[in-house]
């Protein structure tokens, strides 16, 4: 904050949140459902899926003013999007450090890798439209 001359109120990614959705089409529907719970912050929206970057990243980003007037970005994007993200050339970090092993929870699942604190939280949506998987089951 200091190099740069900002003050606190200027920084908007002080919360992020990632969602992983099955579709495109699903990634507009959220962007949407966000749209309507909170109001988004002018000028701080983009469309990464329409309009692909160079290196193939694609995304839809947005900043909304969640509770108690807080910024929050949030990335939209499916499953293949996110995986060339994380792991392709739009990855931002070496492959090796891409896919730390996530924890297991009491309940059975998986709670978000620790390794990636720099990251926004990854948030899974269902929609009505597609089925949720089956719970995987252990071989025994």
């Amino acid at each position: 904050m200091a190099e740069r001359h900002i003050s606190f109120e200027q920084l908007s990614d002080v919360m992020a949140f990632r969602i992983v959705v099955d579709t495109q089409s699903d990634c507009y529907k959220a962007l949407g459902l966000i749209h309507q719970k909170w109001p988004m912050v002018p000028g701080r929206f983009k469309d990464y899926i329409s309009t692909p970057k160079r290196n193939n990243y694609r995304s839809l980003h947005t900043t909304v003013v969640g509770p108690k007037g807080m910024r929050i970005e949030m990335q939209i994007r499916n499953e293949n999007m996110d995986r060339i993200a994380e792991d392709g050339v739009a990855a931002s970090r070496p492959v090796a450090a891409a896919s730390p092993t996530p924890s297991t929870t009491p309940s059975g699942g998986t709670s978000p890798p620790t390794a990636r604190s720099s990251t926004p939280a990854t948030t899974r949506l269902w929609t009505t439209s597609a089925p949720r998987p089956a719970p995987r089951r252990s071989a025994q």
